[in-house]
């Protein structure tokens, strides 16, 4: 951080991103259980290439541990044509005083019953305008990427990766390589990952179970994180092709993290 930064804001952003947290917790996340259909955000954040080809555009607002002044907005837009996929979008997270601002790309091929994608996100910091040239310190990117399949009939594995390379400034998290397997039926899923510790000495791997249930247009989902013990719920609705959901995660230290999204995501 640099000097004029306010104590009590670095305080809390130190305290709240230094914080053990599940893969999705950077730029470009939205509530949903995983391999949600149709999502550009979860191409930018994870990598995971939806099978839909069609045009999907999406927002998304976190507040993380009800730290005001840490606030992540993100926009994102994907299309496909064939086999092929494409997504991008922007992101901001936090105030001038602590905050940064993300461009996502990422790219790759899908269909009904696999997928796999590379995604690469540069980041510059807030604390210097946007009209001077910005310090080396103050960029910085990472590409990575996933790929899913769907094993057997109701059952899909995948394994996203999403810092398989890093340049310039850290990222605010460190996030190490995350396996999933989810079983799924007419109207239920039922999903297990673990993400592989990564960053200071002495993290641990970080392991989630969930349960999703489907009652058309409304999708409800729980799910508990390890590393701390923490647990989340959320709400979906989709109807005329338009998706609105929302999710609220827990902390036994920290304050509650809220994720919010709306979108027009393609069949």
């Amino acid at each position: 951080m640099r000097r004029g930064t306010p104590p009590a804001i670095v305080a809390l952003a130190l305290t709240a991103l230094a914080a053990p947290l599940e893969a999705n917790a950077q730029d470009f996340v939205a509530p949903g259980p995983p391999l949600a259909p149709g999502s550009p955000l979860a191409a930018l954040e994870r990598g995971t290439m939806p099978a839909s080809s069609r045009f999907a555009l999406a927002s998304a607002a976190v507040r993380w541990h009800g730290v005001s002044g840490l606030d992540t907005r993100a926009i994102a837009a994907a299309a496909g044509w064939r086999s092929a996929r494409i997504a991008a979008g922007l992101s901001q997270t936090g105030d001038p005083a602590v905050g940064w601002t993300a461009a996502g790309l990422a790219a790759g091929v899908a269909h009904r019953a696999a997928g796999a994608g590379i995604r690469a996100v540069g980041r510059r910091d807030r604390t210097t305008p946007f009209t001077a040239p910005p310090a080396p310190d103050d960029l910085g990117v990472e590409i990575g990427g996933a790929a899913w399949v769907e094993a057997g009939a109701g059952l899909d594995v995948w394994c996203s990766a999403p810092q398989l390379w890093n340049a310039g400034a850290a990222p605010p998290l460190a996030r190490g390589m995350e396996l999933g397997l989810r079983a799924r039926g007419e109207a239920w899923s039922l999903w297990l990952t673990r993400e592989a510790a990564r960053g200071p000495a002495g993290r641990t791997g970080v392991h989630t179970a969930g349960l999703a249930l489907a009652l058309p247009p409304v999708t409800a989902w729980i799910a508990g994180h390890s590393s701390p013990a923490r647990g989340a719920f959320g709400l979906s609705a989709r109807a005329a092709g338009i998706a609105v959901a929302a999710e609220v995660e827990g902390h036994p230290v920290l304050g509650e993290t809220v994720r919010l999204s709306l979108g027009i995501l393609g069949q």
